[in-house]
């Protein structure tokens, strides 16, 4: 299974008199935020030249809430991979990582993609999000990764600082900016 982990030392928070900077924190730099990122519980909505939605779960292990207001994705040269079943174990012959046709919406190149609506993560907690029309399956795309359970390449950052407003309930649809 494909997880992003933002890891490494934790991020310094900046502060500057008394309001926060937001940053963007490098998968080098974010620890303990965890991103997950597939087509469950909904993997029969994507077919080729079509987009279809993303769950991802982020996991704050930080002693405060974060609001998170963006990612970075990467650039399309890298597909999602297939599964069978929802437990990504099995992956699918011939929808790869290399080959499946399968690639973050709007990621021709690697950049930042703001959401519609800021996410609050609470401190210790975890958030599902899903992502209306957030992946994109290529017109070629080979025939087995339809209906498969898709695990979307690894997001590259997330632009987040620390809040004090109430957290947002789980699960919430969001979307973003191509």
């Amino acid at each position: 299974m494909r997880i992003l982990t933002f890891s490494g030392a934790h991020a310094k928070r900046h502060v500057q008199g008394t309001s926060l900077v937001t940053r963007f924190l490098k998968l080098s730099q974010a620890g303990g935020i965890t991103v997950i990122a597939t087509t469950w519980p909904v993997p029969d909505k994507l077919f080729p030249g079509s987009k279809g939605d993303v769950a991802i779960m982020i996991t704050n292990d930080r002693p405060v809430s974060e609001e998170i207001t963006g990612f970075s994705l990467p650039s399309d040269v890298t597909d999602a991979t297939g599964y069978s079943h929802a437990d990504l174990i099995n992956a699918i012959t011939g929808c790869t990582s290399h080959s499946s046709g399968v690639i973050w919406s709007g990621s021709s190149v690697e950049r930042v993609h703001f959401l519609s609506k800021p996410l609050a993560v609470g401190s210790h907690a975890a958030l599902r999000v899903d992502l209306a029309n957030a992946a994109y399956m290529e017109s070629w795309s080979p025939m087995a990764c339809q209906h498969a359970y898709l695990v979307l390449p690894a997001m590259t950052g997330v632009i987040a600082h620390p809040v004090s407003t109430p957290v947002t309930p789980s699960p919430v649809t969001d979307s973003w900016s191509n």
